[in-house]
C-alpha cells in the first residue's frame, strides 16, 4: 500500500481533509452481455481493504465505458462510499518496462547474431584453404594409391563437416532473422499503447475489519455489439427445415475478450425505457421531440451502427501489416486497433460524431484523415498510404530495374559486382572473396541475399575499409551492403478465426422476457478487441416447412424452391441475414425480415432444373384490328409444364395480362383456365400438383383496344 496526499482527494471529495490508503485491484472479465449497439462487461477479483477508509483503483478500463453505468457490487464487510472515473494518458516519453525489455532482447539476438556469422566466416575460410590446397603434389612428385585414399577420406569428411555446418548456420539464421521481426512487432505494440488513454474508475470504501473479499464491477462500453444471421438447410423436399442461428459478434473495446461467458441480448440499453410525455403544442413554434436515453446514446433501429474500414499501405502499394490505428476526437483517443496481414482494419461500431483518423508505424510518417463524419449505419472507407522514413525511399528502389539486392547494388554503382552462380553474394571490384557483408535490419545475412524487391525498403552501400580501426574483423577492402526490409509477421490465429464459424457443442439457454431476448453461451469464448465480425453459432432446430415450386415464366423459365414456414413466430427470429444451402451446396443468400405480420413466412432455396415450362404465343388466337381512330389486338399465351423429378411435386405459375389507368385504353381478359385474377395488378396465379413425368397444359388470352396512333407495349 502506498500513501497519496489531498491532490487525489480533491477526486473524492469525501476524504478531502486526510491521507488515506490505496491500493490497485487485478480484476479479470469473467462475462459479457452483448447488446445490439454496446455490451455490459463484468470483471470480478478479491480484495483485502485494510481498516478504516481506503480508495481502490482499478486500472486501464476501456476509455470508451461509461461512467454513469458503472456499478460496483460484493464487499460484503465494506461499505461502498463512491464511484468516480477519470481519463489517464500513458507517458509516451518514458520507456515501458517492456519496451526496455525488448530492446534487450533485440540486442541479444543480434549478437548470437554476430557469432554465427563468425562462425560462418571460419568454416568459409577453412574450406577456401582446403580447396587452394588439394593439388598437394607437383609435377616432379608422384603420389602412392595409399596417400591419395587418405587425402581423398580427409577432404571428403571435412568438406562434408563444412558444408553442413553452414547449413546449420543458415538455419539458426533464420530463425533469428524470424525472433528479430517478432520483437519489433511487439515494440510497435508498446509504442502504440503509450500514444493510448484509458480510464482509472476509484472506489472509496470503508472497512470495519481487514479481511478478503470479493467484488464485482459491470460497465457499459457502447464499442460492441452483434448481428444475428441464420444458416438454412434442405436435404430434400421429405426432410424438415434446419435453422441455424447463428451471431456476428465484434468489439472495438479497448480490451481483449479472452475465455469469458457471452450473453447475446437483442435489448438496446441505450434506448430510454421512459414513457415518453407530450408537451403543449402551441401553433406558429417548434413542436419537435426528441428520444432521450439515459446514457446519452442516439437511439438505434434494431442494431444500426456506423463504421470505418480500409487498408493502410506503404508507398510501394504494399499493405503495410500490424499498423496502428486510432479514432481521436478533439485529441482524444476513443477507438484503436490495428491492421492484419493484408494491411486491412476495421472500426466497429463506433458512436455518431466527427473524428480524426490515425495511422502510424514504426518508421513510418504519420497520415491522418479530418473531421470524419460517422452517422448511424455509415459504412466510410478510408484508405492509408505510409511514407517511408528511411534513407534510401521504397519508391526509389522500386524504380530501379532489378530484382535482389546484388541487382540494387550494382544499380547504385560504387564498383559492386554481384556473382554469376546464383549465390546473390556482392563484393567491390578488387576486394577479396568473401569479404563482402550484407546486414538485413541491422543483422549480418548469410548465405543468399535474394530478398524480393517487394521487401526492400532501404539500401546504402559502402565500399571503404570500414573496419580499419576495429581488430575484430580482417583488415581488408570489403562492401558493405545495409538492407532494411518489410515484416512478413506470423499470425497468431485467435479461437475463432475471423470469417469462421465456431461449432457450440453445448446447450444455449435461451430466455425471453416482456423486454428482450437472451442467448446466454455455455461455454468461454475469445473475442479479440479488432472490429472484426468472429461468427458464433447459438443453436440450430429442425422444423415441418411446406415446400412449393414456383415459376414466373414471363422472368425466367426456371422452377424456385420456397420453405413456407408456419407459425414462425415461435421460432424466436430477429431480422438479418441468410444463408442458403439446399443438398449440401451453398445456393446464395436471402434476408429474413422478422416484423412482418403474415401468419407463413416464405424462404427461397433456388432453382430446380427438372421442373420445365414453356411459355408461347398462340398464333392462332394473334389477329390486329384497325379502325378509323383506333386499334384493337387480340392476344393468346400457351403455358406448358412438366415434372422430370422422381417425386411428386406441388407448382404455383404466375403471369400477366396489362392493365390499363386510361379510357381510351381498354383491355379484356377472355380467358385464364382456372386461374385466380387479380384485377387490380393483373396478376394470374394457378397452383396444383404434378405427378413424376406428368405435363400440364395452360392458356390465357386477352385482346386490348387503344388510339391508333399510339405506341403501347401489349405482349
Amino acid at each position: 500500500m502506498r500513501k497519496v496526499a489531498t491532490l487525489l482527494f480533491i477526486v473524492l471529495s469525501q476524504f478531502s481533509f486526510a491521507q488515506i490508503d490505496t491500493l490497485t485491484l487485478r480484476s479479470k472479465i469473467s462475462d459479457v452481455t452483448v447488446f445490439f449497439s454496446g455490451a455490459q462487461v463484468t470483471r470480478t477479483g478479491k480484495v483485502t481493504s485494510p481498516v478504516g477508509k481506503s480508495i481502490l483503483i482499478l486500472d486501464e478500463l476501456p476509455v470508451s465505458l461509461n461512467t454513469e453505468s458503472i456499478q460496483v457490487s460484493g464487499f460484503e464487510t465494506s461499505t461502498i462510499l463512491s464511484v468516480k472515473s477519470e481519463i489517464k494518458y500513458y507517458n509516451s516519453t518514458q520507456k515501458s518496462d517492456q519496451t526496455k525489455q525488448i530492446e534487450i532482447d533485440v540486442k541479444e539476438l543480434k549478437v548470437s547474431a554476430n557469432r554465427l556469422y563468425n562462425s560462418y566466416d571460419v568454416l568459409k575460410i577453412e574450406e577456401s584453404i582446403l580447396l587452394n590446397n588439394s593439388q598437394f603434389a607437383g609435377k616432379e612428385k608422384s603420389v602412392s594409391i595409399d596417400e591419395l585414399k587418405l587425402a581423398s577420406d580427409f577432404y571428403r569428411k571435412r568438406l562434408t563437416e563444412i558444408r553442413n555446418g553452414v547449413i546449420d548456420i543458415q538455419i539458426a539464421q533464420e530463425k533469428i532473422t524470424d525472433e528479430i521481426k517478432s520483437k519489433y512487432v511487439a515494440l510497435n505494440k508498446s509504442v502504440s499503447k503509450k500514444k493510448s488513454a484509458y480510464k482509472q474508475v476509484y472506489i472509496a470504501v470503508k472497512s470495519k475489519t481487514s479481511q478478503q473479499e470479493s467484488f464485482d464491477i459491470k460497465y457499459y462500453a457502447p464499442t460492441a455489439g452483434w448481428t444475428p444471421s441464420y444458416d438454412f438447410r434442405v436435404e430434400d423436399t421429405e426432410s424438415p427445415l434446419k435453422i441455424i442461428y447463428n451471431s456476428n459478434v465484434f468489439q472495438s473495446t479497448g480490451e481483449n475478450w479472452n475465455k469469458v461467458d457471452i450473453t447475446l441480448s437483442t435489448n438496446n440499453p441505450g434506448i430510454s425505457g421512459v414513457k415518453p410525455e407530450l408537451r403543449k403544442w402551441i401553433i406558429g413554434r417548434t413542436n419537435t421531440y426528441t428520444n432521450s436515453s439515459h446514457w446519452e446514446v442516439e437511439e438505434n433501429l434494431n442494431y444500426s451502427f456506423g463504421a470505418i474500414e480500409g487498408i493502410v499501405s506503404s508507398n510501394l502499394n504494399e499493405p503495410v501489416p500490424f499498423a496502428n490505428i486510432a479514432l481521436l476526437k478533439n485529441d482524444n483517443q476513443v477507438l484503436s486497433t490495428t491492421t492484419d496481414f493484408d494491411g486491412r482494419y476495421t472500426l466497429k461500431p463506433m458512436p455518431p460524431g466527427t473524428y480524426t483518423l490515425r495511422a502510424s508505424y514504426i518508421g513510418f510518417s504519420e497520415e491522418f484523415f479530418y473531421s470524419v463524419r460517422v452517422d448511424n449505419n455509415s459504412r466510410l472507407s478510408r484508405n492509408f498510404v505510409l511514407n517511408s522514413q528511411g534513407i534510401s525511399e521504397r519508391d526509389q528502389i522500386s524504380q530501379m530495374a532489378v530484382r535482389s539486392i546484388a541487382d540494387i547494388s550494382k544499380a547504385a554503382g560504387s564498383g559492386i559486382a554481384s556473382r554469376d552462380d546464383g549465390s546473390g553474394e556482392t563484393f567491390g571490384r578488387g576486394q577479396r572473396s568473401g569479404s563482402s557483408v550484407t546486414f538485413i535490419d541491422g543483422v549480418k545475412v548469410i548465405g543468399s541475399t535474394n530478398l524480393p524487391k517487394s521487401t526492400i525498403e532501404e539500401v546504402s552501400i559502402n565500399t571503404n575499409n570500414y573496419y580499419e580501426n576495429d581488430s575484430y574483423y580482417p583488415n581488408y577492402r570489403e562492401a558493405m551492403t545495409r538492407v532494411k526490409s518489410g515484416y512478413n509477421h506470423s499470425k497468431i490465429s485467435p479461437s475463432a478465426r475471423y470469417g469462421e464459424t465456431e461449432e457450440v457443442n453445448t446447450m444455449i439457454d435461451v430466455s425471453r422476457s416482456n423486454l428482450s431476448l437472451e442467448y446466454k453461451i455455455n461455454i468461454p469464448y475469445t473475442i479479440p478487441s479488432d472490429g472484426k465480425e468472429y461468427n458464433l453459432k447459438i443453436k440450430e432446430t429442425d422444423i415441418v416447412a411446406e415446400y412449393e415450386y414456383y415459376i414466373v415464366p414471363k422472368i425466367d423459365k426456371d422452377a424456385f424452391l420456397v420453405a413456407n414456414i408456419i407459425n414462425w413466430e415461435d421460432l424466436n427470429l430477429i431480422s438479418g441475414k441468410s444463408n442458403l444451402y439446399y443438398q449440401g451446396t451453398f445456393i446464395g443468400e436471402s434476408f429474413i425480415n422478422a416484423d412482418q405480420s403474415e401468419d407463413t413466412m416464405s424462404i427461397s432455396l433456388g432453382r430446380e432444373k427438372s421442373i420445365y415450362i414453356s411459355r408461347e404465343l398462340n398464333k392462332e388466337v394473334e389477329e390486329r384490328q384497325l379502325y378509323t381512330s383506333s386499334i384493337k389486338e387480340y392476344i393468346g399465351w400457351d403455358l406448358v409444364v412438366k415434372n422430370a423429378k422422381n417425386e411428386t411435386v406441388k407448382i404455383n405459375i404466375e403471369d400477366q395480362y396489362p392493365t390499363s389507368e386510361r379510357k381510351s385504353v381498354i383491355v379484356d381478359l377472355t380467358d385464364y383456365e382456372g386461374a385466380i385474377v387479380n384485377e387490380k395488378t393483373g396478376k394470374l396465379s394457378w397452383s396444383f400438383t404434378l405427378n413424376p413425368g406428368e405435363k400440364k397444359e395452360l392458356a390465357f388470352k386477352y385482346n386490348i383496344k387503344y388510339p391508333k396512333f399510339s405506341n403501347f407495349e401489349v405482349r
